[in-house]
C-alpha cells in the first residue's frame, strides 16, 4: 500500500468517525449522541492513562489503555458536571447579550460597549473559574480517586497561579491607567 493509498484509507475513516460521532447525515438522534459522548471520554481516559503509562517508562499497547482506563468514567462525569454548572453563568450571558443584540438595544454605543463588557468579563470569570476542573479532568483519572476531592486538589494546584496571574493584570491595568490619565492631564494644560 502507498503513501497516497493510505492517506486516502484515513480521510476515508476520518469522515466516517467524524460523520457518525456528529451526526450529520443520518437521523441517528440522541442515541448517537450519547454515543459520541461515551466515545469522546473513553478517548479521554485512554489518552490520560496511556501518557501516563508512557511516562513512567512503560511500552504500553492501545488495547491495555482502552481496557484499563474506563474505571473512572463516573468520576469523570461528575467532575465534567460541575464544569458545565461553572460554565453557566458565561451561557447566561451570551444569551442575554445575543438578545440584547437582536432586539436593537444595543444600537447605542454605551449600552453597546456596557453590555459587552459586561459579557466579557462574565465569561472571562466563568472561565477562570473552571480552569482548576479542566485540571481535575486529569486527577481524577488516578485510581482510588473521588472526584470532589479531585475538584479540591486541583484547586489548591491552581490558586498559586490564579493569585499571580491575577496581581499581574492588575499591575498591567493600573500602569495602563496610569498612562492614559497622565496622558489627558497633559494635553489639558496648553
Amino acid at each position: 500500500m502507498g503513501s497516497a493509498e493510505f492517506i486516502q484509507q484515513l480521510a476515508s475513516f476520518s469522515g466516517v468517525a467524524v460523520s457518525y460521532i456528529s451526526g450529520s447525515g443520518t437521523a441517528g438522534g440522541n442515541v448517537q449522541q450519547a454515543a459520541g459522548i461515551f466515545l469522546g471520554l473513553l478517548t479521554w481516559l485512554s489518552s490520560v492513562w496511556l501518557t501516563r503509562a508512557i511516562l513512567i517508562g512503560k511500552k504500553p499497547k492501545m488495547r491495555d489503555g482502552l481496557y484499563s482506563s474506563g474505571s473512572p468514567i463516573i468520576a469523570l462525569i461528575i467532575v465534567i458536571g460541575v464544569f458545565l454548572i461553572q460554565m453557566v453563568p458565561a451561557a447566561v450571558a451570551v444569551i442575554i447579550y445575543s438578545a440584547l443584540n437582536a432586539s436593537g438595544v444595543l444600537n447605542q454605543t454605551p449600552i453597546l460597549m456596557a453590555a459587552g463588557g459586561a459579557a466579557i468579563l462574565i465569561v472571562a470569570m466563568s472561565v477562570y473559574w473552571a480552569t482548576s476542573t479542566v485540571f481535575a479532568m486529569i486527577i481524577v483519572t488516578l485510581p482510588g480517586m473521588y472526584p470532589f476531592h479531585a475538584l479540591r486538589l486541583s484547586g489548591d494546584i491552581v490558586t498559586g497561579s490564579k493569585t499571580k496571574d491575577f496581581a499581574e493584570i492588575c499591575v498591567g491595568c493600573c500602569s495602563v491607567c496610569a498612562f492614559v490619565g497622565g496622558r489627558s492631564d497633559s494635553g489639558n494644560s496648553a
